[in-house]
């Protein structure tokens, strides 16, 4: 490692984003895989992506055009156009806005999670829909096992 970062940071094998992203010092350079993307959103930070494969590219294109929280860098980058990317994120309008937009999705993920919210609602559907199936596969089930003739209205 180069003597003049030594100290600066710190290199490891595996870390928990969402407790790293939780941080206020930190920025974040992803390849925007699908669930780097879900946990800046949920920690509210702002992303810079350099995807490689798949469904990154979709995700960067979501996040810097349709979301607009965050920007994305494409093909080969130069080490002099992240720092100019970190420093549109930090220092101009156009990163302040995107840091707002952020701050608006992050609170909007917040309240659909809680009580009432549309994940908590859509989740509770869900349990509720696969408690019914299970119980009409059993009746199903038992209905066969009686060689009953069945009709059913959908």
């Amino acid at each position: 490692m180069p003597k003049d970062i030594v100290g600066k940071g710190r290199i490891v094998k595996w870390a928990p984003l969402q407790v790293v992203l939780n941080h206020r010092a930190v920025g974040f350079l992803t390849h925007g895989g699908w669930n780097s993307t879900v946990e800046s959103i949920c920690e509210g930070v702002p992303m810079i992506c350099l995807p490689f494969i798949w469904d990154q590219m979709l995700n960067a294109r979501f996040v810097s055009e349709i979301w607009v929280v965050g920007m994305h860098l494409e093909g080969q980058i130069e080490r002099n156009e992240i720092e100019r990317a970190v420093r549109r994120l930090i220092l101009e309008t156009e990163g302040e806005a995107i840091r707002e937009k952020m701050e608006f999705l992050k609170e909007k993920v917040l309240r659909s999670v809680k009580e009432n919210g549309s994940a908590y609602r859509s989740l509770e559907y869900l349990i509720l829909i696969r408690y019914h199936l299970s119980i009409n596969y059993e009746c199903l089930l038992l209905l066969h096992k009686k060689n009953e003739c069945l009709l059913l209205f959908f």
